[in-house]
């Protein structure tokens, strides 16, 4: 018996590596994604577009919507004046993160005209955070009546 003993320990290293590769090669083949269907291109029109423009629809001027920028108050409340300065009348606030749309500006860009809910007021740019260029929105006249 000893004879057959030595055989099998022989070949024990050669079974137990064809073994192993098998179970590599399963466990691969089993893992691998299944391939999917390609997805269909949609069909090109079959008309060829024209260059040509269509004729326009009305004669009245196409007037561009107003610009209306974004500005948060920071971590204090602002006040919304009546009119562009500090020496009149405070309408309300708007609280501390808050923001609201700015519709207009002074001519020199250091007060702007804003909407806070139903109410509209004038706010000092120094304490707006705003979103865009300011100095694009219209001018607004003092009283606010030009909006």
């Amino acid at each position: 018996m000893r004879s057959s003993e030595s055989k099998f320990w022989k070949f024990y290293p050669i079974a137990l590596g064809v073994i192993l590769i098998f179970l590599v090669v399963a466990v691969a083949l089993f893992t691998m994604p299944t391939p999917r269907e390609p997805t269909p291109i949609p069909a090109t029109p079959s008309h060829t577009p024209t260059n040509t423009i269509p004729p326009p629809t009305s004669t009245h001027a196409i007037s561009p919507t107003p610009l209306v920028l974004s500005g948060c108050a920071g971590m204090y409340s602002v006040r919304i004046r009546n009119i562009p300065s500090t020496h009149t009348e405070i309408l309300g606030g708007i609280l501390p993160g808050k923001c609201v749309s700015v519709m207009g500006r002074t001519g020199d860009s250091k007060w702007v005209w804003i909407k806070n809910g139903r109410q509209t007021g004038w706010v000092a740019v120094e304490y707006l955070s705003i979103i865009g260029d300011v100095d694009q929105l219209p001018i607004v006249p003092d009283n606010g009546q030009g909006n």
